[in-house]
């Protein structure tokens, strides 16, 4: 990121540059107050937001229309077991959540082993809802979890979730260094170890236009997550969470996932 100097030269220079005009046409001096909103709106121009992602928890957000994704995760431990679990899941999202309702379908196949590769897995189908809010980007979405199962996921019930997601953008420093901030919260039907109706909280915070931290609850237990995208690979994410962080379920591992999307697919 430039110092603020080289900022603040920049707009002086570019004072330097515009005509100048009569005294009796336009004020010559400039307000502190005008500077300071000079200098925020050169570094919104010269700097792209910052990237910021939520893991653990449903969310109210869904793709937007046309862009597809792809996405590889694998957990050191789940259920016991020993060794490296892994799954696989594609889908798009379709749909305007501002004029109208958003949507968003997943294929997610949890048997990946080459010889029981997609034996088992399930679809998943979310809606979403941009809100008029003075807040910040607020967004309401359902999910419907294990929608179509098949193979082993019919032991597993439909699972629904109902979301509410704010962006809100802070200012600590009242430069223009703006820090995306996910407020994410809701419930679901049933978790892991709760047979009815679960709350569940998380929250992200975007470090840079490349790096984002999130921590969560899920109803169960208390997950912390880092997610990257690294410039030389276009439309490509990488994340590593630590799940039940606490081992309060004794259930501690760490997941590891890479994601890639492409816009326009129809």
């Amino acid at each position: 990121m430039r110092p603020l100097k080289s900022i603040m030269a920049m707009a002086l220079s570019l004072s330097v540059c515009l005509p100048s005009a009569s005294p009796a046409q336009v004020p010559a001096t400039t307000t502190p107050d005008e500077f300071l909103s000079l200098l925020k709106a050169l570094k919104s121009a010269l700097y792209p937001p910052k990237f910021v992602v939520v893991q653990g928890t449903p969310t109210a957000t869904t793709a937007p229309s046309g862009v597809g994704f792809v996405s590889a995760s694998g957990t050191t431990k789940r259920e016991g077991r020993h060794g490296f679990d892994g799954s696989l899941a594609f889908g798009a999202g379709f749909g305007d959540p501002v004029m109208g309702i958003g949507g968003q379908f997943a294929v997610n196949i949890t048997s990946v082993s080459p010889f029981h590769f997609g034996h088992s897995g399930n679809v998943s189908l979310k809606f979403s809802r941009t809100l008029p809010t003075s807040f910040g980007n607020t967004s309401l979405g359902i999910t419907f979890d294990n929608l179509v199962p098949w193979g082993d996921s019919h032991r597993n019930k439909l699972k629904t979730s109902v979301a509410l997601t704010t962006v809100k953008q802070f200012d600590p420093s009242g430069l223009g260094d703006y820090i995306p901030v996910i407020f994410n919260f809701g419930a679901s039907s049933y978790s892991q170890y709760h047979h009815g109706v679960t709350p569940f909280v998380s929250m992200g915070i975007g470090l840079s236009q490349n790096l984002s931290i999130s921590a969560s609850y899920n109803g169960d237990y208390t997950s912390f997550g880092v997610s990257a995208q690294i410039p030389a690979l276009k439309n490509v994410s990488f994340s590593a969470g630590i799940l039940d962080a606490f081992n309060d379920r004794h259930q501690e591992r760490i997941t590891l996932s890479v994601s890639y999307n492409v816009k326009n697919l129809f």
